[in-house]
């Protein structure tokens, strides 16, 4: 069965043109995750026990029209199923029975010590049922395009960006994107965005985020180093929609 909570989106939940905040939005797809993973015995402190802790690896969401404030939706997230090292959940936004917005995450198990992937089979007895909510799975690879002009963004981790794991949440990348980008237009909104958390980042540690337009399709491409740690971060695609 689906774990399901009504959400109000508030009006901290959104940017100047009234329309959603991804960050937000990913709050929320992480609340409603941990709650589903308690409700069955998957807590964070028996994940501790067992010295490992989930990591989110990549996930796509997509909007099919804004998200406003105030708007009441119904959020419902499920594990979809386990493809390789992978646990993949999925997640459902409606709003008076029309699908708003999905998502489709990548989590892996890593040992809190060696940070090594972990088998899934450490717990995979201890999952509820697989269902599928969300109509695709992310299933396509991408890349930065080459030979084509970018722009260059630098951010530092600050206190303010670090969860409990000790590095910068995932819900913070959206944020770290779109302040690259800048103010987007009055009828334009996020449709569309793609993850993949490739290392973590610490407080203090700075990222240098590449960026650049497709000319095929207007979408953004983002991708960031550490110059901390010499090491690639993350990479993502966001994509924008009228109304």
């Amino acid at each position: 069965m689906a774990k399901e909570q009504n959400v109000r989106i508030c009006s901290y939940d959104i940017i100047y043109n009234k329309t959603h905040k991804v960050s937000s939005i990913y709050k929320y797809f992480q609340q409603i995750a941990g709650d589903d993973l308690d409700a069955i015995g998957l807590t964070r402190q028996a994940l501790l026990e067992k010295g490992i802790v989930f990591v989110l690896a990549k996930m796509k969401s997509v909007f099919y029209r804004p998200i406003f404030s105030y708007e009441e939706l119904k959020l419902q997230s499920c594990h979809r199923r386990i493809k390789g090292a992978s646990f993949i959940r999925d997640y459902v936004l409606s709003c008076n029975g029309e699908v708003v917005g999905e998502a489709s995450s990548y989590w892996a198990l890593i040992d809190i010590n060696t940070r090594r992937l972990c088998r899934p089979s450490v717990i995979e007895s201890s999952l509820n049922g697989a269902l599928e909510l969300c109509s695709f799975e992310i299933d396509e690879r991408f890349s930065f395009p080459g030979d084509v002009d970018t722009e260059s963004y630098s951010y530092t981790v600050v206190f303010s960006d670090i969860d409990e794991n000790c590095h910068m949440n995932n819900t913070r990348y959206p944020d770290i994107c779109l302040d690259a980008l800048g103010l987007i237009s009055d009828n334009e909104y996020v449709s569309e965005v793609r993850i993949d958390y490739l290392a973590e980042a610490k407080q203090g540690e700075t990222l240098k985020v590449e960026h650049t337009k497709s000319e095929i399709d207007g979408s953004y491409y983002f991708s960031a180093q550490n110059v901390s740690t010499g090491v690639k971060c993350f990479d993502a695609i966001i994509k924008l929609g009228k109304f």
